[in-house]
């Protein structure tokens, strides 16, 4: 009776823990599912149904860094700054060492008014990968928004010496050069 009781026993631990495990592989599964068409639903400019497929993603697996950066960027198109703002700081939990997260982050910091933020995230890009383009580029739109014209021509001018065939970062440059004087379009 005993031995029956400790194999039934064992038996139903087995079929307990093999559910939990499939269970679990299941939700990273629908998780990866959700993400895979959140992903293509942001790539539509379908941004409300991205962040519909990505919250679903992050509530079944929270460590899903893809689902927090494409949600982050979805809702930085639908202007809700604040919400951008919580998915890159979680982003930038599970990777600090993200340089494109804290550029995404200063985008929306920008977005929200906080240039100073913005700048400061930048900074942090610029640290993690000394040779982001991006990253100097938009810290040299910031720096002209504060009134740094020579910070921005700097910033502009290294983004086109990384990447100097960006015919964006050479317009900005030009952007920043015309703010230096009082011409009008």
């Amino acid at each position: 009776m005993i031995v029956r009781l400790k194999l039934f026993c064992v038996v139903w631990l087995a079929v307990v823990l093999g559910g939990l495990v499939a269970g679990c592989g299941n939700k990273v599964e629908q998780a990866g599912d959700y993400l895979r068409s959140g992903q293509r639903k942001y790539e539509r400019g379908d941004w409300s149904g991205a962040v519909d497929d990505l919250t679903h993603a992050v509530r079944l697996d929270p460590a899903l860094p893809g689902a927090y950066d494409y949600r982050g960027c979805a809702w930085s198109r639908l202007g809700d700054w604040g919400r951008a703002i919580a998915d890159f700081d979680r982003l930038i939990q599970l990777d600090p060492k993200d340089s494109a997260a804290y550029e995404k982050r200063a985008l929306a910091k920008s977005g929200q008014g906080n240039l100073d933020g913005a700048v400061a995230d930048l900074n942090q890009a610029i640290e993690i990968n000394p040779t982001n383009a991006a990253a100097f580029n938009d810290r040299g739109l910031i720096k002209s928004k504060q009134g740094n014209l020579a910070g921005a021509i700097e910033d502009c001018t290294r983004a086109i010496q990384l990447s100097p065939k960006n015919a964006g970062f050479h317009e900005t440059l030009a952007l920043v050069h015309c703010s230096l004087s009082d011409w009008k379009a």
